[in-house]
């Protein structure tokens, strides 16, 4: 996860930022079909 983040954000976010997102994030692949929320839900 941290390499992902690091790769992605290091060039925005500060190194103590990524570590404490790294401890809490977790990775998720959809399909590119896939609803992330329903319009009205939230």
């Amino acid at each position: 996860m941290r390499d992902i983040l690091e790769q992605a954000y290091s060039y925005i976010f500060e190194e103590a930022l990524l570590d404490e997102i790294a401890k809490v994030a977790v990775y998720k692949e959809f399909k590119a079909d896939d609803y992330l929320i329903e319009i009205g839900d939230y």
